[in-house]
């Protein structure tokens, strides 16, 4: 009785079976969320992420589901690794299934890290899956890759287009010494970098375009280190944005 009101409960979240073909991956979504309600169901929330790990493994076999664990890749960029990460578990070379034991929703990062996974190894569905709550939570996330169009705004409205070029280019992530007043609260790296020594460069990615915060923290990076000029670059969903910024009370220094 208990797993059929568990397979009547995922077919209720999902739709029922005929509309479970029109979701992407539809039907091997539904197996993956009813092994993660059978773990749920038998561990319940409070121990280590890779138990959950573990008894998933076991639980998407047991349906016949095939689950690779813990891929490992290494983003190259002009012949050098600038990063290395590790997905969870792959299933099916399908859909790439991330895991959580967190006491909240699913934050901004979280989404992000999957995306980035799912540009990596090519795959157009993810999902995510919190077991640290009093339910189940999970969240399908799913990618399609486009090439959208460079947009400037800001202080660079007058540009025609704008090109990012490495080579020559001096980077470097500085580290600013923070003082309040005369008080000195420690040397802090700048969540961006320096080019040149005269742009400050803040990232971002995922939304549309860039926020008001954004705009706030790139000011005070600016303000700190006694740069004139700065730039927000958002890597949104339909177009990259590069926004021009000038800090006026330090412009007359460049």
């Amino acid at each position: 009785m208990e797993k059929d009101d568990q397979r009547i409960n995922v077919n209720w979240i999902l739709g029922m079976a005929g509309e479970n073909k029109k979701l992407l991956h539809g039907e091997l979504t539904r197996l993956i969320i009813g092994a993660g309600m059978d773990v749920h169901n038998a561990l319940g929330p409070g121990w280590d992420e890779m138990d959950y790990h573990l008894a998933m493994l076991k639980a998407l076999a047991e349906r016949g589901v095939k689950a690779e664990s813990h891929l490992r890749g290494s983003l190259i960029l002009r012949g050098e690794c600038i990063d290395r990460f590790e997905l969870d578990i792959m299933v099916e070379n399908k859909v790439i299934l991330e895991l959580k034991h967190i006491q909240t929703n699913f934050a901004h990062g979280h989404y992000a890290q999957l995306i980035n996974y799912l540009k990596f190894w090519k795959k157009d569905l993810g999902m995510l899956m919190n077991f640290g709550l009093e339910q189940l939570r999970f969240k399908r996330v799913p990618y399609t890759p486009n090439s959208g169009a460079l947009a400037t705004t800001g202080a660079w409205d007058g540009f025609p287009e704008a090109e990012c070029v490495a080579t020559g280019f001096d980077v470097q992530v500085p580290a600013v010494g923070l003082t309040y007043k005369s008080a000195s609260l420690g040397r802090r790296t700048i969540d961006g970098f320096l080019i040149d020594g005269d742009l400050v460069v803040k990232v971002g990615a995922l939304q549309d375009r860039t926020t008001a915060s954004d705009m706030a923290r790139l000011m005070s990076y600016m303000r700190q280190l006694n740069i004139a000029h700065g730039a927000l670059v958002n890597f949104g969903r339909s177009e990259l944005c590069i926004r021009g910024v000038i800090n006026q009370s330090k412009s007359n220094l460049h």
